[in-house]
């Protein structure tokens, strides 16, 4: 292009009918010249805004910060319940069962949600971590943890129906409770190393916006395994597992209900004044009590006694009994109750391939929070004892007043 000065030098040498037409030229050349400085102007004045497509954060952040929110209180109240029942609590079985799922539960919060968390809040363009391995050990280490604790909260359920409803007959001792646990992870470990290879990474789409869709990393299937035969079997097999194990749990619980009403009902009518052997022996009939006579005045003198209250160390009493149970009873419907909507976005996922499909920002939200809620269980059992146990609470206030001893 010619510089200004240079069109005015040739401009002054023209004559005649040529000059109008250069005139023309010298303003269209200085009108684009006022356009581009203009234009330079407005583009350093006027700030520029980025594009969604150079946002980086991750649509699964807020999934990531509710996570990791929960993994805090598993972490906390966990390691509160295990040092209490571990240093301020007489050894027994109840206690071992205690601190074998506050054990449990502390490996998944610095495992399995660990993990999860750097999965979800990690920006978009991050390259370097390998996140099918991340995958695949947080599928390993959930199903591990769910399984076991499954088959343990199944053996409690055992130990409180042989307490309940057959007190006479001994029951489970501290070392077959610790047999037991390790008899259960030698097969429930093993049953879930598949994980390792069937399960990984995928990449989903999301729609951030009406104009933006991104791609996210989230924990499924191993892309060699998805939608085979072993990846269909094996989702099989583990469904079956968790419905044996929690069948099981519910038949052992609703064996030791019937047996803890007939109690109450039984206790009650002897609380009254009007009981006489007579009455009592009826009792004892209509709940499935053996009757002598030369017991009956006995019983009812015994029915009349004040029972001791519940004590966190799980002594052997009717009434310690019970009280046990319904704690146990309400941390195991807490974990079946929060598996529930884990399996029902499983199902959805294959019936409806909802990983397959574009996703808005809320539904991809709402499916997470679904598909992590079994870890709702993990920060159950310090509430659950918390509001349950006065005793529990007493031991609390011990420790955060520098006070308190085993006893």
């Amino acid at each position: 292009m010619a510089r200004l000065s240079d069109i005015s030098f040739f401009h002054g040498e023209l004559t005649g009918s040529d000059t109008n037409y250069h005139h023309r030229i010298i303003r269209d050349v200085y009108a684009s010249v006022n356009l581009r400085n203009s234009t330079l102007w407005l583009n350093s004045a006027i700030p520029r805004y980025t594009h969604a497509s150079d946002d980086t954060t991750n649509p699964r952040l807020v999934a990531g910060i509710v996570v990791l929110a929960l993994l805090g209180f598993n972490v906390l109240g966990n390691s509160l319940v295990f040092f209490i029942y571990e240093f301020r609590v007489k050894p027994s079985v109840f206690s071992f069962y205690v601190k074998v799922l506050a054990a449990l539960d502390i490996s998944t919060a610095l495992t399995t949600m660990l993990l999860d968390v750097i999965i979800k809040m990690r920006p978009l363009e991050e390259s370097w971590l390998d996140l099918n391995s991340l995958c695949k050990i947080t599928h390993f280490q959930v199903y591990a943890q769910s399984l076991v604790s499954g088959c343990v909260f199944t053996l409690i359920a055992y130990q409180r129906y042989r307490k309940i409803c057959h007190p006479l007959e001994p029951g489970l001792t501290i070392r077959t409770a610790r047999r037991s646990l390790v008899i259960i992870s030698a097969i429930c470990i093993p049953l879930t190393v598949p994980t390792l290879v069937i399960n990984g990474a995928q990449d989903i789409q999301v729609r951030v916006n009406t104009s933006h869709i991104v791609n996210v990393t989230i924990c499924r299937n191993d892309k060699r395994f998805e939608g085979t035969y072993y990846q269909s079997v094996f989702s099989i097999f583990l469904l079956s597992a968790f419905s044996l194990v929690l069948c099981l749990t519910i038949i052992y619980y609703a064996m030791v209900a019937k047996a803890v009403r007939k109690f109450e009902r039984r206790s009650s009518m002897l609380s009254k004044p009007a009981s006489s052997p007579t009455a009592l022996d009826t009792i004892n009939k209509e709940q499935g009590y053996a009757v002598h006579a030369t017991v009956g005045r006995h019983r009812q003198s015994a029915g009349r006694t004040r029972l001791p209250r519940l004590s966190i160390s799980g002594e052997t009493n009717d009434r310690i009994s019970i009280q046990m149970y319904r704690v146990f009873a309400t941390i195991t419907i807490i974990f079946i109750v929060s598996y529930l909507p884990h399996l029902l976005v499983l199902v959805l996922r294959k019936s409806l391939g909802l990983d397959h499909q574009v996703l808005t920002f809320a539904e991809r939200i709402l499916l997470d929070l679904a598909y992590n809620c079994p870890y709702l269980s993990t920060v159950a059992n310090p509430i659950v004892y918390g509001y349950c146990n006065a005793e529990f609470r007493d031991r609390l206030k011990h420790i955060f007043c520098c006070k308190g001893t085993r006893s």
